[in-house]
Parts: structure tokens; sequence; C-alpha cells
């Protein structure tokens, strides 16, 4: 009978603490956004992780594995050990440049003025970078807002640069005209 009446407490607590924390429903965008949260995540990756950036083919893998920073963009080149960024030079050869531009017909957000730089985005990939490849010590994302109208990539050509360390250090570049 104790046992019984702990179990009918129990159950009716677990009913309580459910209904209090689900007072809205569960949308579609929500599923989205725990999927989104999910799909980023190491763990998902973890089958791409290499000790070295150097190891291009793998290096390469764990790029193009990443989300892209919007829906519109694309990855035009993927360099490695280059002097592409501001931290390069002091962590040389242990950095990567992933050059995007926009896809055919479309256009990144904003204007030379008047930058709209998916911070966020280039965060949470820098981060997953400085997870799964083991001596990577600086990333740039270098972006074009316009796309090449010849289709070859030049990796002297960028609007702007955003470039990160693994120990934190944040750079933005702008290209002058």
């Amino acid at each position: 009978m104790k046992k019984c009446m702990i179990m009918v407490v129990l159950a009716g607590l677990f009913v309580l603490a459910a209904c209090g924390a689900n007072e809205s429903p569960i949308t579609p965008q929500d599923m989205a956004n725990a999927e989104d949260a999910m799909f980023i995540s190491v763990g998902d990756f973890s089958h791409l992780r290499t000790p070295y950036v150097g190891a291009a083919h793998a290096t390469h893998s764990v790029v193009n594995a990443l989300p892209l920073p919007d829906e519109n963009w694309l990855i035009v080149l993927i360099q490695i050990g280059q002097d592409h960024g501001d931290f390069a030079e002091s962590y040389s050869p242990y950095t990567l440049t992933i050059f995007y531009e926009p896809r055919e017909g479309s256009v990144i957000s904003g204007t030379r003025d008047d930058l709209e730089i998916p911070t966020d985005a280039f965060i949470a990939n820098s981060d997953l970078l400085f997870d799964l490849i083991e001596n990577l010590q600086a990333v740039t994302f270098s972006i074009k807002l316009n796309p090449v109208e010849s289709g070859e990539a030049d990796s002297d050509f960028f609007d702007y640069r955003w470039s990160r360390s693994r120990h934190g250090e944040y750079s933005l570049q702008m290209q002058t005209l």
C-alpha cells in the first residue's frame, strides 16, 4: 500500500512537471532548430577527425561537411597553410582559408560600406574546425560579395576576410579599393 501511494504521488508530480515545462506545443520550427543544433555538434563529425591540417583530403572532407554560412553561398576554394589571415604568419603552416562566394544568380547580403557578416556561423564553423583538426591554429573565411565572372577562384581578391585563431583572437580585414 505504501509503495502504491508513493508511485501515485510520483506519477502525479511527473505529470505536473511535464505540463508546466511544456506550456506551448512544439512547432515545426522548434524541430528544425533542434535538428540544426544536433547537426553541427562535434559528435556528428567525429568520423572526420584528423590530426593534421596538412592532410589535404581529410581537411577538405571536414570543410565540405560544414554547414554553409548561408544557403546562397558556396565554397570556391580551400587553401592550407597560405598567408591569408592576420594570424597566418604566426601559425603557418597550420592555417586554413575557406573562400566563399555567392551561388550563380545570387549575391551575398551587404555592401562594402554595410557588411552583414555571419559571425555566429563563422564562430560555430571555426569551433568545429578546431575540434576536428587537431593541429589547426588559425582559420580564415574569405568572402566575395559577387561571383567571379571568369568562373575561376582568385585567392587574391576578396571583399572581406574574417579570421580566428585557436586561442580566440579575431580579425576582420577589408579589401581596399
